[in-house]
C-alpha cells in the first residue's frame, strides 16, 4: 500500500484533535493519490478558518454583558457567552442542546415559535418579553431581540437572540408606581377623614338643632316640614360614610382584607343589584397593609366595572394562598368586552389595577370577551 494513505490517515487523525496547520506535500508523481492530498489540505485551511471565525465570534459574545444565544432552527441552543452561563447559573456543556422554551417561567412555552414565525415571515427583527428561570429556581425577567443569523452564503442558518436583564428597570419602574400609588392612598385618607370629622360633625349639629326644634314646634306643617329635613340629613349621612368608606374603609385598618371585602359586598349600593358570591379558606393570612388595601381598591373596581359596563347580577371572588403565594381569582357573569379594547379604554381601569399588583412583584391576567364575563386572576408574593 502507498505510504501517502498512511500519511492521509494520519492527517485526518491530527484535524479530529483540531491541528489544522498540518499539511502533506505533494509527490512527484502527481496522480489520484496527490489530487486528494491536494483536497485534505484544502479541508485543513477551511477548518482553520472556520475555528478562527468562530473563535472571534464567541470572544465577541463574551465581551457582551446581555445574555447571547444562537440557536437553530429548531430551537436548540448551538452557541452561548459566558453571561448566559453566569445568568441561568448553568455551566456551558449543559446549557448546549438544549431548548430555548426550556429557560421559559413555566416551561415549555412558545417563545422560540414565535420568534421562528415572525422572522420567517420576512421580520427583520422579533422583540419580545420573557421571564427566564435560572438553574437555581431564580427569575429574571428580561427584554428579548432576535434575529437571522446568516453564514458565508448569506443564508439563514441560525438564529441569534439577546436577553437584556431587566430587573432593576422594573423595580425602579415598581418603585415609582408605589409612590404615585401611596401618595393617592393618603390623599383619599386624609380626605376621609376630614369628611368624616368636619362634615360628619356639622350634620350631627344639624340634626340636632332639628330634633330640638321639632320639640317646640306646635304647627303641624312647620313640624312636618322639619321631621321631613331630619329624614333627608340622615340620607345625607349615610351616604357620607359610604363615600368615607370607599375612600377608606375602618374596617380594612381595623380587621384586615376580608371583613372589609365582606363590608363592600353589603354596601345598600349594591342591594338587589347584584349577588356576591366569596369562597375563602379560614386561614387566608393577612398580609402587608399596602397589599391589602390595593387588593381591596382592586375589587372595588372590579365590582364598578362589573356593574357599570357588564350589567352582572352575580359575583364570584375566590382566595387561595400556599407559603410563597396568594391567589385571587374575581369573576362575573356579565356583557363581556374585547380584551384589547378594554386595555386601551381608561373608563375601565384596568391600567390601574395592573399597576397596583405590579408594584408588588404581582401580576395580573386578565381574561374576557363579549358575552363571558370577565375574570381577573391575581398572583402576589405572600409577605406579611
Amino acid at each position: 500500500m502507498d505510504k501517502r494513505i498512511h500519511k492521509i490517515n494520519r492527517l485526518l487523525t491530527d484535524y479530529s484533535l483540531g491541528k489544522f496547520e498540518r499539511r502533506l506535500d505533494l509527490s512527484e508523481k502527481l496522480d489520484d493519490i496527490d489530487a486528494f492530498i491536494t483536497g485534505v489540505n484544502m479541508l485543513g485551511e477551511e477548518l482553520k478558518d472556520s475555528t478562527i471565525r468562530k473563535n472571534y465570534v464567541i470572544n465577541i459574545l463574551n465581551s457582551v454583558s446581555d445574555i447571547v444565544l444562537v440557536l437553530n432552527r429548531a430551537g436548540r441552543i448551538e452557541e452561548i457567552n459566558k453571561t448566559a452561563c453566569e445568568q441561568l447559573e448553568c455551566p456551558r456543556e449543559e446549557l448546549l442542546g438544549r431548548t430555548l422554551d426550556e429557560w421559559q417561567e413555566g416551561g415549555r412555552g412558545s417563545l422560540f415559535s414565535f420568534i421562528f414565525h415572525q422572522l420567517k415571515a420576512g421580520k427583520p427583527s422579533v422583540f419580545s418579553d420573557s421571564v427566564f428561570i435560572t438553574a437555581t429556581g431564580k427569575k429574571i425577567p428580561v427584554n428579548i431581540y432576535s434575529s437571522y443569523l446568516m453564514d458565508d452564503t448569506r443564508k439563514n442558518s441560525s438564529i441569534i437572540v439577546t436577553a437584556k436583564d431587566i430587573t432593576l428597570q422594573i423595580q425602579s419602574e415598581n418603585l415609582l408606581l408605589r409612590a404615585i400609588i401611596d401618595t393617592q392612598e393618603k390623599e383619599r385618607q386624609r380626605l376621609a377623614q376630614d369628611l368624616h370629622d368636619s362634615l360628619g360633625q356639622q350634620i350631627s349639629a344639624i340634626k340636632f338643632y332639628i330634633s330640638a326644634a321639632v320639640d317646640n314646634t306646635a304647627d303641624s306643617r312647620n313640624r312636618d316640614i322639619l321631621l321631613k329635613s331630619n329624614e333627608a340629613l340622615m340620607k345625607v349621612q349615610a351616604e357620607m360614610r359610604n363615600i368615607c368608606f370607599n375612600l377608606m374603609p375602618k374596617t380594612l385598618e381595623e380587621f384586615g382584607l376580608l371583613k372589609a371585602i365582606e363590608q363592600l359586598c353589603k354596601q345598600p349600593t349594591y342591594a338587589g343589584r347584584v349577588r356576591f358570591t366569596i369562597d375563602c379558606p379560614e386561614d387566608f393570612p393577612s398580609l402587608l397593609q399596602k397589599v391589602e388595601i390595593d387588593i381591596f381598591r382592586v375589587v372595588q373596581e372590579f365590582i364598578t366595572n362589573a356593574l357599570r359596563h357588564g350589567n352582572a347580577d352575580k359575583i364570584w371572588m375566590k382566595f387561595q394562598h400556599n407559603k410563597t403565594q396568594v391567589r385571587i381569582v374575581l369573576k362575573d357573569n356579565g356583557q363581556g368586552f374585547e380584551l384589547a379594547e378594554g386595555l386601551a379604554s381608561p373608563g375601565r381601569g384596568l391600567y390601574n389595577v395592573q399597576s397596583r399588583i405590579k408594584s408588588h412583584e404581582g401580576e395580573v391576567r386578565i381574561k374576557s370577551s363579549p358575552g363571558s364575563g370577565a375574570e381577573y386572576h391575581l398572583t402576589l408574593p405572600n409577605k406579611h
